[in-house]
């Protein structure tokens, strides 16, 4: 798994971690629905607005986001 798949194993951490549900990610972060899944599952890349409004969701810096996931790339390698 690349480093850009971990984005969305990076968020699907951080979310299960503040005990949010997919579904109320998605409404806080103003995205539709089915969006947090298809990210969290790397079926579509997030946009960078759109790394920031989940990260604001969060309570979180995308920046943070951005390192969970590149730690995560190099513990699968």
């Amino acid at each position: 798994m690349g480093r850009e798949q971990c984005i969305g194993l990076a968020i699907r951490n951080a979310r299960k971690a503040n005990k949010v549900t997919q579904d109320a990610l998605a409404a806080s972060a103003g995205l539709h629905k089915n969006a947090v899944g298809l990210i969290e599952r790397y079926e579509i890349a997030p946009t960078t607005d759109t790394l920031f409004k989940i990260a604001d969701a969060l309570g979180m810096l995308a920046s943070d986001i951005v390192a969970q996931a590149e730690l995560l790339a190099m513990q699968q390698n």
